[in-house]
């Protein structure tokens, strides 16, 4: 997939783990994200989680847990996430859309797959697992970066996911993306490449984790589980005029309990 991005040094927010519809979801903190996006004409991808989606699922003995840590039922997270973003989407600002774990409950449950319901309402372009897109900005600019939700919940080594899948799956990527784990952070990994005359040049590849919006704090299921609280919010990549790509994850950094 291709996504041409207008304007000077086009920026783009992931939006991940957002929750919303949970007792727990950091509504002041998303909205300011939002207002964010909506100020500064960003491109937004929505990479999972979205909705909390607390429902009965087989073989999940917690189930009935996360439906009480749920504020609002189904039904009305649906409808919320789609209001949400459907502004964003006539104006051409979401690039693509990925689905959680969260939005597979519902699969599981029902056999619907919501994330592909979501985004057909939204008219972009939805992929399982990941999505890779190649970016294009300025006269001759172009990147390619692999956008997913995430698997591991493993926290010993949160870039272990990001290297050994998604940049084996794509090794010519410039930056690959994962939430799931609700860690907002930022690595560099450093390597030689050549260039088109046989030259060594310098080769950078970003790997991000895309944070989330959820407070411990009026969450039961965060505090039965005694999850450990992370800064919320998104990271954001600008596509800068010389062609490199920048990574800020402080920007739209909060630190709400």
């Amino acid at each position: 997939m291709i996504f041409k991005l207008k304007g000077n040094k086009p920026k783009l927010v992931i939006l991940s783990d957002v929750h919303q519809g949970a007792d727990g979801h950091a509504k002041a903190e998303f909205d300011q994200t939002m207002a964010w996006i909506k100020k500064n004409n960003a491109y937004v991808a929505l990479a999972g989680d979205l909705v909390d989606m607390g429902i009965a699922t087989p073989g999940d003995k917690s189930s009935f847990d996360k439906i009480l840590g749920n504020a609002l039922p189904p039904t009305d997270q649906v409808q919320l996430c789609m209001d949400t973003y459907k502004p964003l989407a006539k104006k051409g600002r979401i690039v693509a859309s990925v689905g959680g774990n969260h939005e597979a409950r519902l699969q599981r449950a029902a056999m619907v797959n919501l994330p592909a319901l979501i985004a057909h309402h939204l008219e972009v372009p939805n992929c399982l697992g990941a999505i890779a897109c190649r970016f294009e900005w300025g006269k001759k600019h172009s990147a390619l970066g692999v956008i997913s939700h995430g698997k591991s919940g493993a926290t010993g080594n949160i870039w272990r996911e990001l290297r050994t899948k998604l940049l084996a799956l794509y090794p010519a990527a410039d930056f690959v993306t994962a939430g799931h784990t609700h860690h907002l952070e930022h690595q560099i990994d450093h390597s030689l490449q050549m260039d088109s005359n046989g030259e060594n040049v310098w080769g950078i590849k970003h790997l991000i984790r895309t944070g989330n919006y959820m407070n411990r704090s009026g969450s039961e299921y965060s505090q039965e589980a005694n999850y450990t609280p992370l800064p919320q919010g998104s990271p954001i990549i600008t596509f800068e005029n010389d062609g490199t790509l920048s990574v800020d994850v402080t920007t739209l950094q909060y630190r709400s309990l």
